[in-house]
């Protein structure tokens, strides 16, 4: 248990481990709504000095239907 918000959590063990990327999911948002409100995988985009990968989700809003 870390008594830290994810996205610090994050930066701060990918530093700890010499990470060369991020690989984070996203679920349940949109990317607008995630720029707005500020989601984890928005968060580290914006502040990590390594390469970040977002990877949505199969059921994810932002995947089309067939």
């Amino acid at each position: 248990m870390l008594d830290e918000k994810p996205a610090q959590a994050l930066l701060d063990a990918a530093e700890r481990h010499g990470a060369r990327v991020i690989v984070v999911g996203t679920w349940g948002e949109s990317p607008m709504r995630g720029a707005l409100l500020g989601s984890t995988p928005h968060k580290l985009l914006h502040m990590s000095t390594v390469p970040v990968l977002c990877v949505p989700t199969e059921e994810g809003p932002e995947q089309p239907q067939p």
